[in-house]
């Protein structure tokens, strides 16, 4: 049987797995096209205070599958 999916709001105690996402999205997708040393500079701006500082100005989503973050999204008028 397949795991359902569940989005819910962010909370604050999610930061560090959604930064851990951000980093390998970042490393393992956009790196394949753009330069390892600007991917790094990027990793490095995702730190978990700008997470949680853009959570409070974004509607901040997470995906959770069994009791693991495997996503995550925002809306907002400008990131």
């Amino acid at each position: 049987m397949k795991e359902k999916l569940l989005i819910r709001l962010f909370v604050e105690s999610d930061a560090e797995a959604v930064q851990d996402i951000i980093h390998r999205g970042l490393r393992e997708i956009n790196g394949k096209d753009y330069p390892a040393e600007l991917m790094e500079e990027y990793c490095n701006y995702f730190t978990l205070e700008k997470i949680k500082n853009q959570a409070n100005s974004a509607h901040m989503y997470v995906a959770v599958s069994g009791d693991e973050i495997v996503g995550t999204g925002s809306i907002a008028p400008y990131w």
